[in-house]
């Protein structure tokens, strides 16, 4: 039943390509959770609620690494999944 269900998912997902499917999946889905994740919940568990440390320059570097990260690691998960699903169901 699951698989079922899975199959049909990827029958309407196969047809809108492999770059909406990276973008719409990896980027807006797992790269902003990442994103958020080790941009925004990370600091607040490492310093608390400083608002001198979200004013710092650690803080605004931590943004751009983890966004290029985050966004590198949302399209590799995003890929890998297109050709796992390939596999699976093609």
């Amino acid at each position: 039943m699951f698989d079922e269900r899975n199959r049909r998912l990827w029958k309407e997902i196969k047809p809108q390509g492999l770059k909406s499917y990276m973008f719409r999946w990896g980027i807006m889905k797992m790269g902003l959770v990442l994103f958020v994740a080790v941009g925004f919940i990370s600091p607040l568990v490492d310093h608390g609620f400083s608002q001198s440390y979200f004013q710092s320059e650690g803080f605004i570097n931590r943004l751009i690494v983890s966004a290029i990260t985050s966004l590198l690691g949302g399209l590799y998960l995003a890929y890998s999944s297109w050709r796992e699903l390939e596999k699976k169901y093609d």
